[in-house]
């Protein structure tokens, strides 16, 4: 079950970044002034070629041999699905390895040669001359620049060749294969498609803005979950100061709290697994019997209905954080709170009241942000939902008119929920149950298409096939999807549009411009097939915007390993001013990995880390509950504004776009740009000011 991301603290990160950077630029300036007023990039580009000759002395660039070496091994022994797969995987291995070499080389290369040449006394030689501790600082940088620039210009040309090589080849197989293929078979198009386009082309793509699975389409502004399946919808709150002021002096006074659900019900035929799973479970049905506060297993013997054809309909609620751990344990919400009874809303009422306990809502008190995780296990239900399904209701302590607490508003409308179903292997399985009305609907708001010469708009598809029994046997049958782009302005529909994905490979698929005019739309995705689900990813289905050039997208590629080969040398560099070279190696490794280490600690870290460790370990008695929950709060509050300060070299993608035969957006580059701006003029900065009070020569 996969949850709505918490906040961050990126933007924070980002302006303490660009506000420590001013600080060290002013400071600079204070202290160097007469060296920025001599500083003279002749001196700085000689200096930087004394280290670039060095390293070809000491043959650095043997060791791209050893990496073409490994690379060519590692490709011809992979297990590609497919020709694709293989060529994506091949320039895969050719970006990671060019980065593997460049930031090892150029990290061992920063961090040794000042601390050398301090020993040796070769820096006397150079300090006697009129050059400043900045041009020295500088010249380090740009010389071991010009070291990662040759290393990755040698992987580049490689890479290029080599992949150009392998797809000339794997073309020339499938034309061979197109040959002796019927017209009509399965795949044929796909094959055309890399016949004409080659494995290597690249697209420019918009993704969608929202994704969501649901019991049915949606309308009349309702959106529909099906009860017993696992489907779900998630409705985020996040309290102002002033609502979770009220919410401790409820739990204080012991007023109750409500949470409030308003659901629109229908009862729909009933599958055979349906019928099976009900009776096995002894749910309770509709007629005769009303529906019960109590679980299946606690309905007395005897009051079982023979086969009803509609059952009571339940809801079963919690309160969780991002990555769908319990905020609050759900013994603590309510009596009912994992088998709600609920009736149809009739005129707005509420269909479904939850009355919360003192302890959970003093806990929801202390929580900056939380989702409520709304299921059903009723079978033969569906539940429609409209703009706000959940609020939160507190009682006015002078018995007037309460507070409702709502959802944030996005653009002056309240955040909607979030609709998913059963995780799979790969991501949200989308299958034919209820006679294939469940769908996804992919939203794309914004979108810029590119209108081909028949005026049609191209979509790819890239789901993960799962299937009963064994998926490589040839005798199953092919998996079928629907897809249905909706214009969100005029209502028209492209109609119902059959497509065959196949495993591990990419569907093209063509819809009128008309249907996407303007650039809001919606794409409705079903499976048909029986038997056969799809894994759904929210970039399962994108828009093709536009062709581009492979060459020039790995080029954006290796561009991005060598700026952050860049950040590598001036960390190297600073931390080589201060420290001998086996400490600022190690310390390099942890300025450049330490907030990748905490970004590994993903959700962990949220807010509401700390409710969640005290409820597991420690919730039979409240004080120590209240002083573990703070404690670990504060610490994960700590441990991610100190991360915050540290480069972020996610922001140097140089694989994944590639990969996936995305062209790499300008934007990518530009954010990698600015976190070598940011980063890297610090630490130079900060070199400098430590190597021009340091004494290297007498």
């Amino acid at each position: 079950m996969s949850c709505l991301p918490l906040a961050d603290v990126a933007p924070a990160g980002q302006a303490a970044g660009w506000i420590t950077l001013g600080v060290i630029l002013v400071a600079g300036l204070i202290v160097g002034f007469s060296d920025v007023r001599r500083l003279q990039f002749r001196r700085i580009w000689a200096l930087s070629s004394v280290c670039f000759t060095e390293s070809m002395r000491r043959r650095v660039l043997l060791v791209t041999p050893l990496a073409i070496a490994g690379l060519v091994v590692v490709s011809q022994l992979q297990q590609a699905s497919d020709d694709q797969d293989a060529i994506r995987q091949t320039a895969k291995f050719c970006v990671f390895a060019s980065g593997m070499v460049v930031v090892i080389t150029a990290l061992i290369l920063a961090c040794t040669n000042l601390p050398r040449e301090i020993e040796n006394r070769v820096i006397f030689t150079i300090v006697t001359k009129p050059t400043t501790r900045l041009e020295i600082v500088l010249g380090k940088v740009v010389g071991f620049a010009r070291v990662s620039a040759a290393i990755l210009l040698t992987m580049g040309i490689f890479s290029y060749g080599y992949l150009e090589a392998r797809n000339y080849f794997r073309v020339e197989n499938v034309r061979a294969q197109l040959e002796s293929l019927p017209a009509d078979a399965a795949g044929r198009a796909t094959l055309v498609h890399y016949a004409d386009r080659g494995f290597l082309e690249t697209r420019s793509v918009n993704l969608a803005s929202d994704f969501n699975i649901y019991a049915r389409p949606p309308a009349n502004g309702l959106h529909w979950m099906r009860g017993s399946k696992p489907q779900y919808f998630l409705v985020h709150f996040a309290p102002s100061e002033a609502e979770r002021g009220v919410l401790a002096a409820a739990a204080q006074a012991g007023a109750e709290v409500d949470l409030l659900t308003t659901l629109h019900l229908e009862w729909m035929p009933l599958s055979s697994a349906e019928q099976t799973d009900a009776e096995r479970l002894r749910f309770p049905p509709l007629h005769p019997v009303p529906p019960q506060p109590f679980g299946p297993s606690l309905l007395p013997h005897g009051t079982h209905a023979d086969k009803p054809s509609q059952y009571a309909s339940v809801l079963s609620l919690r309160i969780v954080d991002g990555a769908d751990r319990n905020l609050v344990a759900p013994e603590d919400l309510g009596a009912n709170a994992s088998f709600l009874p609920v009736v149809d809303s009739q005129n707005g009422s509420p269909s479904g009241v939850l009355s919360l306990s003192s302890k959970a809502v003093g806990q929801l008190a202390d929580l900056p942000e939380f989702f409520v995780d709304v299921a059903s296990p009723s079978p033969g239900v569906e539940y429609g939902a409209g703009p706000l399904p959940v609020v939160l209701s507190i009682p006015s302590a002078n018995g007037g008119k309460g507070m409702i607490i709502r959802p944030p508003l996005i653009d002056g409308e309240p955040e909607p929920p979030k609709y998913s179903g059963r995780p799979g292997r790969s991501g949200i399985v989308l299958s034919d149950a209820f006679n294939s009305q469940t769908l996804a609907i992919y939203s794309f708001r914004g979108a810029s298409p590119s209108i081909g010469t028949g005026q049609t708009v191209a979509f790819q598809l890239n789901a993960k096939i799962e299937k009963t029994g064994d998926p490589t046997d040839s005798n199953q049958p092919l998996s079928v999807a629907e897809i249905q782009v909706v214009n969100a302005h005029t209502g028209k529909s492209s109609g119902p549009l059959r497509v065959t994905p196949e495993i591990n490979r990419l569907t093209f698929v063509d819809v009128p411009a008309e249907d996407v005019a303007g650039g809001d739309f919606d794409v409705q995705l079903r499976e048909m097939a029986d038997g056969q689900w799809l894994d759904l990813q929210p970039d399962s289905i994108v828009l093709i915007t536009a062709d581009r050039s492979f060459s020039g997208n790995l080029f954006k590629s290796f561009l991005l390993l060598w700026m952050l080969s860049i950040l590598v040398v001036s960390i190297s560099v600073f931390c080589s001013t201060f420290l001998s070279w086996p400490i600022a190696i190690v310390l390099s490794l942890m300025l450049l990995l330490g907030r990748w280490g905490v970004a590994q600690l993903g959700d962990s870290l949220n807010p509401g880390v700390g409710h969640t460790v005290s409820n597991e370990f420690f919730s039979r008695d409240p004080t120590e509950s209240k002083v573990v929950s703070s404690t670990v709060e504060a610490l994960a509050k700590s441990l991610r504004i100190v991360s915050s300060i540290f480069p972020d070299v996610s922001r140097f993608p140089a694989t994944e776009d590639l990969q996936r035969g995305v062209s790499i957006p300008l934007s990518t580059l530009g954010g990698a740009g600015e976190a070598l701006l940011m980063y890297g003029a610090s630490v130079v900065i900060g070199g400098y000011m430590i190597l021009r009070f340091k004494e290297v020569a007498p």
